[in-house]
Order: C-alpha cells, then sequence, then structure tokens
C-alpha cells in the first residue's frame, strides 16, 4: 500500500493504520503510532471528529503507557483531550488533560505542563458547569514554576482567569487579568493573538472603542491554521463580539458566514452562528428575527450538549416578556 500510493499515503491512511497495528503487536510500535496519528489528522480534517478520537485512542494504546511517563504519550494524550472537549466529550477531555499535566509536573516537563492546562471545553459558563478546584490548584502550581518564559505565563494566567469564574472568585479573575495585561505588552503581536482569541481572556473593564478595535487588529495576526478546530471556531466568536464591541459591521458579517461555514463540521459553531446572529438582528432592531434565531441557538446548543444553554434559554425568555 505505501508503494502504490506513495505520493497520497492520506488516501490509505486508515488501512495502513490498522496493519500496522496488528503487524505491531508485541513489536515496535513507532510506525503504527505514527500512521495512527496521521490517521487522525486527516479524519479532524474531514470533520469526523469522533474517528480522530479513536485513532488517538489507539495511538495510547500502541504506546502502552498508562502512566504517562514519555514524553510522547503525553503530547498524545493533550491531542486526545483537546479532540473530546471539541466533540463535546467534556469529561473525559478534562480528565485526560489534568492527567497528562500531573504527570508532565512529576516530569519536570514544563512546556507539556503549560499545553495540558491550555486544554478546557468550556465555552461559556453555566450554572450546571461547577467549579473545578483541581485544574485551578494545578493551575496555581503552574504559575510558580521556574523558567516559564512570558508568552507561557500569560497563556496560564488567562486559563485562571476564566476558571476563577467557576469559582465565583470575581476578585482573583480580575488580579489574574491585570497581570496577564502587563504581560501582553512584552509579546509579539502574534502571540498576543493567540492569547486573545477567546472573549473570556480579555479583561474589558474601562476599555475604550478604540482598545477594541486595536484587539480586533490583533486577530489579524493570528495563525488559524494552527489552532485546534475548537479554538478556531472560539476565534471566530472573538472577532464578533470585539466587532460589535467597535461597531464594526463588517467584522461582525465576516465572523457569522465563518460560524456557518464551520458550522458544517462542528455543532458548536452552528449554534453559536445562530446566537450571534440573535444578537446582530437584535442591534438592528429586528426583534422577531433576533427571537426566533435565539430560539434556534437555544435547540442547537442542547442538540451538541453545551451546558449553558440553560443561560441562553433564560435570556431568550426574558427577551420574550
Amino acid at each position: 500500500l505505501e508503494e502504490r500510493h506513495a505520493d497520497d499515503l492520506d488516501s490509505v491512511i486508515t488501512g495502513l493504520a490498522t496493519h500496522w497495528a496488528e503487524a505491531s503487536a508485541g513489536g515496535d510500535p513507532t510506525r503504527a503510532v505514527e500512521l495512527a496519528l496521521r490517521a487522525s489528522e486527516v479524519a479532524v480534517e474531514r470533520g469526523a471528529l469522533e474517528n480522530g478520537i479513536g485513532w488517538l485512542e489507539q495511538a495510547l494504546e500502541l504506546l502502552d503507557d498508562d502512566r504517562l511517563r514519555t514524553r510522547e504519550a503525553r503530547a498524545v494524550t493533550v491531542q486526545l483531550a483537546t479532540l473530546q472537549a471539541v466533540a463535546s466529550d467534556g469529561p473525559a477531555g478534562r480528565a485526560n488533560a489534568l492527567a497528562a499535566a500531573k504527570a508532565a509536573f512529576d516530569a519536570d516537563d514544563v512546556e507539556m505542563v503549560c499545553a495540558a492546562l491550555q486544554v478546557s471545553e468550556r465555552s461559556s459558563f453555566s450554572v450546571d458547569d461547577g467549579a473545578d478546584p483541581e485544574r485551578t490548584d494545578l493551575l496555581r502550581r503552574a504559575l510558580d514554576l521556574d523558567g516559564l518564559t512570558p508568552f507561557q505565563r500569560a497563556s496560564l494566567l488567562g486559563e485562571l482567569a476564566a476558571e476563577l469564574i467557576f469559582e465565583r472568585d470575581i476578585a482573583g479573575r480580575r488580579d489574574a487579568l491585570d497581570a496577564r495585561s502587563e504581560l501582553l505588552a512584552e509579546l509579539p503581536i502574534a502571540e498576543r493573538a493567540w492569547l486573545n482569541r477567546r472573549p473570556a481572556d480579555f479583561n474589558w473593564r474601562g476599555v475604550t472603542r478604540e482598545e477594541t478595535q486595536e484587539r480586533l487588529g490583533w486577530l489579524d495576526h493570528l495563525d488559524t491554521d494552527s489552532l485546534s478546530p475548537s479554538d478556531q471556531v472560539t476565534a471566530t466568536g472573538t472577532r464578533f463580539f470585539l466587532g460589535l464591541g467597535c461597531m464594526d459591521g463588517g467584522a461582525v458579517g465576516a465572523a457569522m458566514a465563518d460560524l456557518v461555514a464551520a458550522g458544517e463540521h462542528h455543532g458548536k459553531a452552528w449554534a453559536f452562528a445562530k446566537l450571534m446572529r440573535s444578537m446582530a438582528a437584535t442591534v438592528a432592531g429586528r426583534i422577531d428575527e433576533a427571537d426566533r434565531l435565539a430560539r434556534a441557538a437555544v435547540e442547537s446548543m442542547r442538540g451538541v450538549g453545551m451546558a449553558e444553554y440553560t443561560n441562553y434559554m433564560s435570556t431568550s425568555a426574558l427577551g420574550n416578556a
């Protein structure tokens, strides 16, 4: 198969990965793992997230490292957690990310600690989506590590700020965001763009329209191809909110169009596209259309298992009242 399809291995990647996995039983799994990882990437590119998860789980089985002692096993576990978060399997993704983070702490692997703690399935917030003291504790421990770069520290502070919403520690969240804002000035614009891909990562207190426009401009430097599917959707949502905040109709329209396109392969994107179209219709004074879209958004959120759909259901009901 490899010889016949040397110019296009992706066309037979599932067969290759399967055969190599079977042939590697009891032997060297290196090639089998490599192909399983590529099969996962191809599946994700085609919008088949569940298949992508399956291939990553196979790669971990081949690595046979249930304690995540090797860096490769930790890296694959982080990839798996990321996909599980995208596929609305939040509890499994969170558990895998925390396991990888704890193993990385034991191995003094600072880079992997940061990578694991950047995985979060939280899209918004809900009373049904509770606090996670273990993750909060790991984030605080990570911020005490020696050798963190300004980029890594800023990233961890953003994650801590988002997590503290669920702890109801608003003062602590503000402190984390203020410390993060100081670090942003030291970073190249591409890193600033990546760190500000999510609305929850912003400190919105006292932000002027000009500052909002500047933040929107940062996102022009975001390498979207390097983002996970979940982060791509979230970054598009950030463009929408920043565009709305500085009255940039072009940015708002482009973000909504991108979310509709992403919705073909990503249920959360489709739900948020409807929600944002509802917001835009409200601003434009098209209240009946806004109400219809808000209800549709709530149903889409419920359909893909987003815990915060109850928040938007209440908001829609209050809007009608």
